[in-house]
């Protein structure tokens, strides 16, 4: 779905970043965010990516169903919350 729209090659970055305590040896938060190269598109094809994908994050993302509700659990792309 998003090579449909940025092409086959497009580049992206995916981090995860995560705030833990050392001394319980687990993780509190997990902040999930996308990078994608978006200047190719308008600002109206822009949200509807933003949308497309996050829904699919959502449908099968497995770090969230893995630790949804134990743990905060933040998703973005580009900056740009995502929520479910």
């Amino acid at each position: 779905m998003t090579a449909r729209r940025l092409g086959e090659d497009f580049a992206s970055t995916i981090w995860a970043h995560g705030e833990s305590d050392p001394a319980e040896d687990r993780y509190f938060a997990i902040d999930e965010e996308v990078l994608l190269e978006l200047n190719e598109l308008s600002e109206a094809d822009k949200q509807k990516l933003l949308v497309v994908i996050g829904k699919a994050i959502a449908a099968s993302c497995t770090i969230a169903r893995s630790v949804g509700g134990s743990i905060e659990l933040n998703k973005s792309i580009n900056a740009v919350p995502l929520h479910d």
